[in-house]
């Protein structure tokens, strides 16, 4: 099992419908994790179209975790929804919403250690993880889920005040991930939009972060993953750049975790054969 942390640090550069795409093109079973604490769970509403209850929520996983003291397998998936609503028995992708109302965000704070130790429980399933977070804060009681993902994509506009922004924070995010050696975890996603200001590799190389994909403006097709808008013609959909462009962030993050995968493993077996 992969975790994948996507977040911001300022505006609303469209963290959930990159999230939403990078979720539906995944490479294998995955899970798209609502962990914006600052509104109401934007999938329910926007890609589900407001087709399912909100009873299955974060805040009822919360409840779970009470009442047993820790999260497991079968708590999560408990509050799983399937995001293909077309292929519910046969589902390979799902979301567990978070909130429905944000002044329930504070009853949280001492619950994202035990989200990430009941996700990674997903590993034996062969089942990955993107963790849609919203605007990240200053000091955010979220940082179990930074620290514990695989890897950490900030995501921006291609613009002045969003790269002003994310110059003002870095310290404080790579500090949270240099302290436990996960600094190369951390890449930069870009999603552009009409009067775009600056080339993608120019904010990420004046920013010192990887670029780890660029999503170009298509309102009508990134509406697909935001707004759940039906497909009219799913061949010409395939080949649309956006398309093209979730397709490569999915199978750049595919080959990052890989390797780390490769590394962690590379490591436990050399510390096996220290102790025999």
């Amino acid at each position: 099992m992969a975790t994948t942390l996507m977040f911001s640090v300022c505006g609303s550069p469209g963290i959930t419908t990159a999230a939403v795409a990078a979720t539906r093109r995944w490479y294998r079973n995955s899970i798209l994790l609502e962990a914006d604490t600052s509104r109401a769970s934007a999938v329910l509403s926007g890609y589900l179209k407001g087709t399912v209850t909100g009873k299955k929520s974060l805040i009822n996983l919360a409840v779970a975790a009470a009442q047993a003291g820790h999260i497991d397998y079968n708590d999560m998936w408990a509050q799983l929804h399937p995001l293909d609503s077309d292929n519910v028995q046969d589902a390979q992708q799902w979301v567990l919403p978070g909130l429905m109302d944000p002044k329930s965000a504070p009853s949280l704070d001492h619950l994202w250690g035990d989200v990430i130790s009941g996700a990674d429980t997903f590993e034996s399933a062969g089942t990955d993880v993107i963790i849609d977070a919203g605007r990240w804060n200053v000091g955010d009681v979220r940082s179990a889920l930074m620290r514990s993902a695989d890897a950490v994509v900030l995501v921006a506009r291609p613009t002045m005040p969003d790269a002003f922004a994310v110059r003002s924070r870095l310290e404080d995010i790579r500090a949270t991930l240099g302290d436990i050696g996960h600094s190369d975890h951390l890449s930069i996603l870009t999603v552009e939009k009409p009067g775009t200001e600056y080339p993608p590799t120019k904010v990420a190389s004046s920013l010192g972060l990887r670029l780890i994909g660029s999503l170009p403006w298509d309102d009508k097709c990134a509406s697909v993953f935001s707004d759940g808008a039906h497909i009219t013609n799913s061949g010409r959909f395939e080949k649309r750049p956006y398309i093209k462009a979730v397709d490569s962030l999915v199978e750049t993050l595919h080959q990052d975790l890989d390797r780390r995968r490769s590394l962690l493993n590379e490591a436990l077996d050399n510390e096996v054969e220290e102790l025999s």
